[in-house]
């Protein structure tokens, strides 16, 4: 009987030779290895040379990525293509940040518009243009979602955090109350600002944590008028938000082909804004960017 051996098989086969060798064993015998075991694109390195690696295993990995074709995957991914089988439509996010816009005329439209509104809503709130319900502008901003709409932007915001920063950040994934109580606790309500994050605005954990905030602003003295200028909301359910109390003009909507892993660059990504001001999350944008250049240009 005659076996094949596949890419995956050599693989196996090489990570269990290298979980026998130590990191000090990999250095003591590549004096190299500190140079070699790194990556640098823009701006940024990449120090590898720590992991459980050899030369032999990183060729293997190497082999079997264009072999399995990653390299015109991603390429594929960033004109549109139909990546997400499983819900049959395209990972557009690479689009979020401006990756191929030339080649997507349309959709870019459509991303350029919402980004406007977005830069317009943040701008509002830092100039004091937007303020609370006892006139005071905001000092800080509670993001309201979950998964997707939750651990994108909450990332972000923390390896971000500078005392520059223009509001200070909190985010309520939570359904357990207790979790939104000690985040409200020492939050001033006339000065605090919402964001509803849920692209069907019926995302149960997300409205009841909702409709906890709009109690709590409500029992500080704001009238139901008043907590429109308290609440943004991240959707496409314009009815459901506005049922909600939330103006249509501040509902800001993302599209199919952004998955919620990937939707901090979108609408999503609103608590980035305003946390370190529009021009940090246009750099942010304008990173990721280069970043997908790079990957598409280089070997």
């Amino acid at each position: 009987m005659t076996t094949t051996t596949t890419g995956e098989d050599l693989l196996i086969h090489r990570a269990a030779q290298v979980a026998a060798v130590t990191v000090t064993e990999l250095f003591n015998e590549d004096d190299n290895r500190a140079r070699d075991f790194r990556c640098e694109a823009v701006d940024i390195v990449l120090d590898y040379s720590k992991h459980r690696l050899d030369r032999e295993s990183r060729a293997a990995l190497l082999t079997h990525a264009d072999a399995c074709g990653l390299a015109g995957a991603f390429d594929a991914l960033t004109r549109g293509a139909m990546v997400n089988v499983t819900e049959q439509r395209a990972a557009l996010h690479s689009l979020l940040r401006g990756t191929r816009a030339g080649e997507l005329p349309d959709l870019w439209q459509e991303v350029q518009g919402v980004t406007e509104a977005l830069r317009a809503a943040v701008e509002q709130v830092h100039d004091g243009t937007r303020r609370g319900f006892s006139g005071d502008t905001f000092t800080d901003v509670v993001n309201v979602g979950i998964g997707g709409s939750d651990f994108g932007p909450r990332m972000v915001c923390r390896a971000l955090r500078s005392p520059d920063d223009r509001l200070r950040t909190h985010f309520a994934a939570n359904v357990d109350p207790q979790d939104l109580d000690e985040i409200l606790a020492p939050l001033d309500p006339a000065r605090t600002l919402f964001i509803i994050c849920s692209k069907s605005f019926t995302t149960e954990e997300t409205l009841t944590n909702a409709l906890r905030a709009r109690a709590w602003l409500r029992r500080a003295g704001a009238t139901q008028e008043a907590i429109a200028e308290h609440t943004l909301a991240v959707t496409t359910n314009i009815a459901a938000a506005e049922e909600f109390g939330i103006r249509a003009a501040d509902c800001f909507p993302i599209w199919d082909w952004v998955g919620g892993r990937y939707s901090l660059w979108s609408a999503v990504g609103l608590a980035i804004a305003l946390q370190g001001g529009w021009s940090s999350f246009d750099r942010l944008l304008s990173g990721a960017r280069r970043m997908d250049e790079h990957t598409l240009d280089a070997d």
